[in-house]
């Protein structure tokens, strides 16, 4: 970015997405004015661009996913090379029809850089 000008996603911070709306209080964590991207429809989407490298990460704030919105979707991140884990770091694993996860699903993908990973 340049000076003043508010930060630009993809120039001054990795474009990525979150799964509740903002006005539910969601992290950020790139710092506040690095708002999230805004892509339509459910979780799978924002997987699928994960997977796909057009963002670079996806936070999806939940205690528990139900296992048919969400294996697919964390399946592509997989397969493209990309990371799932938990809030703490440890990998999602689908074992019956509702899956417990600690705080929320973390996605990046391959393309992102080391620290976005973290």
């Amino acid at each position: 970015g340049t000076g003043g000008a508010a930060p630009e996603a993809g120039v001054d911070f990795p474009p990525w997405l979150v799964s509740r709306p903002m006005s539910e209080g969601s992290p950020l964590p790139f710092g506040p004015r690095a708002a999230p991207g805004d892509v339509c429809c459910g979780a799978l989407v924002k997987y699928w661009a994960v997977a796909a490298g057009s963002h670079a990460a996806f936070v999806q704030y939940a205690t528990e996913l139900k296992t048919w919105d969400h294996a697919s979707g964390v399946l592509c991140v997989e397969e493209s090379g990309g990371s799932v884990t938990d809030a703490q770091g440890d990998p999602v694993r689908f074992e019956g029809r509702v899956v417990p996860v600690d705080g929320s699903v973390v996605c990046t993908a391959r393309e992102a850089a080391d620290g976005t990973h973290d």
